[in-house]
């Protein structure tokens, strides 16, 4: 599962150099990484999704402006996507990161040469992004943060906080998730899904009312861009309809679900910082392997257990790792 992811690495780079002469060489030499990235930039106290990564890259000794240049670009939508893609390439980026299907779909459409670095979900071999997991072959690596063990664990969350739940709305806006394979986790712990698709928010959150007409009693947000851009939404919608709602994305919970079990998207980022450096220092994109994440959180937000007047069991919060409120 999961979303938009959706999102998060990079930044930085350090520099050595010793006299004018090395200086000189360095500013020529200098490699340039561009930043794709999904939805607008964000404003205020909003944290910057690649903030991460950016430490990261500086930790592993690279100094924005002296010796790397970070060419940052945001896509409200697959064609603004698309052409910031093309305009990367055509720059000449030594390296594209890709933070979220999405941007990884245009930057695979605008490349089959400058190597990718993605935080994506879904099945990259299935996905038709690597040949296998250990040893990718083209152009794209990084890491997925979707996969079976964590619907399903999110199912039996979502039950242990409202035992005989039988009816579930899953927000399902884009690629990232197998549908399927979610309907077939449903079916075996009983859960009957009401799978909520549209290509825009206001189509979803059409969508999301008749689920709740349906009878929903729970809402599951797949991981992606689209959940990531508009948690703020959709935590106010769950909590409008008295949805107890759980994401893969702690930045969700963050924002109001009552719950997430997944990774931690900021971890990912540092993560795509070291596959940066690694591609940066000659490794072929195609000999890094793609990474699963063995990590998860399980974030409670008590705010909106209160305001759900929900009891949550005592054992969820002993497993949670992060209470909030």
């Amino acid at each position: 599962m999961h979303r938009r992811l959706a999102v998060s690495a990079i930044a930085a780079f350090g520099a050595t150099g010793a006299g004018a002469l090395l200086a000189q060489s360095a500013a020529v030499a200098m490699p340039r990484v561009g930043v794709l990235l999904f939805g607008a930039p964000p404003v205020g106290s909003e944290p910057y999704p690649i903030a991460r990564g950016r430490r990261r890259l500086l930790e592993l000794g690279y100094i924005e402006g002296q010796n790397i240049e970070l060419v940052i670009r945001h896509g409200a939508t697959p064609r603004q996507l698309a052409d910031h893609a093309s305009d990367l390439v055509r720059s000449k980026v030594d390296v594209i990161f890709a933070g979220g299907p999405l941007p990884l779909d245009a930057a695979r459409e605008a490349t089959l040469r400058i190597p990718i670095v993605a935080i994506a979900g879904g099945d990259p071999v299935r996905d038709g992004w690597a040949r296998s997991f250990a040893r990718p072959g083209g152009n794209v690596t990084g890491l997925t943060v979707t996969f079976p063990e964590v619907v399903r664990k999110q199912f039996e969350l979502l039950r242990l906080a409202v035992p005989g739940i039988e009816k579930v709305a899953v927000l399902l806006p884009g690629k990232g998730t197998d549908r399927a394979e979610m309907e077939g986790i449903a079916r075996d712990i009983q859960l009957e899904l009401l799978v909520l698709e549209a290509g825009d928010l206001e189509g979803m959150k059409s969508e999301l009312e008749r689920a709740v007409r349906a009878g929903a009693q729970g809402l599951v947000g797949s991981g992606g861009n689209f959940l990531l851009e508009h948690r703020v939404v959709f935590a106010e919608l769950a909590i409008k309809y008295s949805l107890p709602s759980i994401s893969v994305l702690t930045q969700v919970a963050e924002a109001g679900f009552l719950m997430s079990y997944g990774v931690d998207l900021e971890a990912l980022g540092r993560r795509a910082a070291d596959y940066i450096d690694r591609i940066l220092k000659g490794t072929p994109p195609g000999e890094l392997p793609i990474e699963r994440p063995t990590d998860f959180q399980f974030v409670i937000n008590r705010r909106t257990a209160m305001t759900l007047n929900l009891s949550l069991p005592q054992s969820l919060y002993i497993r949670a790792n992060r209470v909030i409120g």
